[in-house]
């Protein structure tokens, strides 16, 4: 339990406590003090509608939280480290399903939400993956970072993403890209199709302005 008695270096958690106190207190946190995932009562809702975007958009914002200032969401990497039991840096799904519970999310949606974080289907959801779900992709303090995201898929910095571009990316093996495969032929097909749902204006160029239209869309628009 919390114990107001003891001093910070008896306990850590004090001064974390003392900071979660204070959001709260100003009414920016919504739970809780006891749970580790206090930042994430609101992100109950955000991972969510995470879940329900298509794989191409969970990627695309994957990208976009590589190249992200962690720090500035508040106390993820406390609630990560909280969750990782292990301390192996992945969250396993039976971590993360306790973890999903503790939020009150329904645990008929846990299966789904779990298999949309795990992206590159590896079993596990890394910082990284987890920091992507949460993002707020209508704050203006993201527009940077997707133009990051957009300049690693613009091979060739022209400005814009073409098929070439994706494929050349690809190739490189820097980005995995959903509906991809090993064969050259259905490889291109699936960059194809990529591509059109970038295209956003249809005008046979992708522009960091499709690409942010295209992340910012919400999921019953994707």
């Amino acid at each position: 339990g919390w114990d107001g008695d003891r001093d910070d270096n008896a306990d850590p958690l004090n001064a974390t406590q003392r900071s979660m106190q204070s959001m709260y207190s100003t009414g920016e946190l919504d739970m809780s003090l006891r749970s580790p995932l206090f930042p994430l009562k609101r992100g109950g809702i955000a991972i969510r509608k995470f879940a329900q975007r298509s794989p191409l958009s969970r990627v695309l914002l994957n990208l976009v939280a590589l190249n992200f200032d962690h720090t500035s969401i508040r106390r993820v990497q406390e609630v990560f480290r909280s969750l990782d039991k292990d301390n192996d840096g992945l969250l396993s799904a039976t971590e993360l399903c306790e973890g999903l519970a503790e939020i009150g999310i329904p645990s008929s949606d846990v299966p789904k939400i779990v298999d949309a974080l795990d992206v590159t289907c590896s079993g596990f959801v890394s910082y990284s993956q987890l920091v992507a779900a949460l993002i707020d992709v209508n704050n203006e303090n993201i527009i940077q970072h997707v133009r990051n995201a957009f300049r690693l898929l613009d091979s060739n910095n022209d400005g814009q993403i073409s098929v070439q571009d994706l494929l050349s990316v690809l190739e490189q093996g820097g980005v995995d890209l959903p509906f991809t495969s090993n064969d050259s032929a259905a490889r291109r097909s699936s960059v194809h199709e990529i591509y059109q749902t970038l295209d956003r204006d249809g005008d046979g160029r992708v522009t960091f302005t499709d690409f942010l239209d295209f992340i910012r869309m919400q999921p019953d628009h994707e």
